[in-house]
């Protein structure tokens, strides 16, 4: 194996890896859920080669030294990501027919201060006349 990811006992996080010839990149999913607030390891073995078999150099110097010190090596720490709310729901008017234009506000707020992954960030709205839904929007 040429890739491997350990936490931070040194032990291998078993997982597949994926490699995608068009991109050029590899994808990494483990078997399990990574532990929260641990710090893993990500190692490249020198042994991987370009085209023209040339090996890693990882630590850049311009000399093939192999393994360990042309492996690359990087860290990366996770972290508990807590999902936003939406607070100061309001509706005006509060109550309407059919025809009564009504206007919805909230305030999107995010623990982590993530931005949304989507700009704008959509809301679904439900329409609903005696718990019976008539209609969906996204804002």
């Amino acid at each position: 194996m040429t890739f491997y990811v350990k936490d931070s006992l040194l032990n291998t996080v078993a997982g597949s890896i994926d490699y995608n010839d068009t991109t050029n990149s590899v994808h990494f999913t483990p078997t399990s859920d990574l532990k929260i607030d641990e710090t893993y390891e990500v190692t490249i073995l020198s042994s991987v080669t370009d085209l023209g078999l040339a090996t890693l150099d990882g630590d850049g110097d311009g000399v093939s030294e192999g393994s360990p010190d042309d492996d690359y090596v990087w860290n990366f720490t996770t972290t508990t990501n807590l999902p936003p709310s939406l607070t100061n729901m309001s509706v005006t008017p509060t109550t309407g027919d059919i025809s009564t234009e009504f206007e919805y506000s909230v305030i999107y707020w995010d623990v982590d201060d993530d931005t949304p992954e989507v700009s704008p960030a959509y809301i679904k709205l439900f329409i609903t006349l005696e718990n019976t839904p008539i209609e969906s929007y996204s804002y």
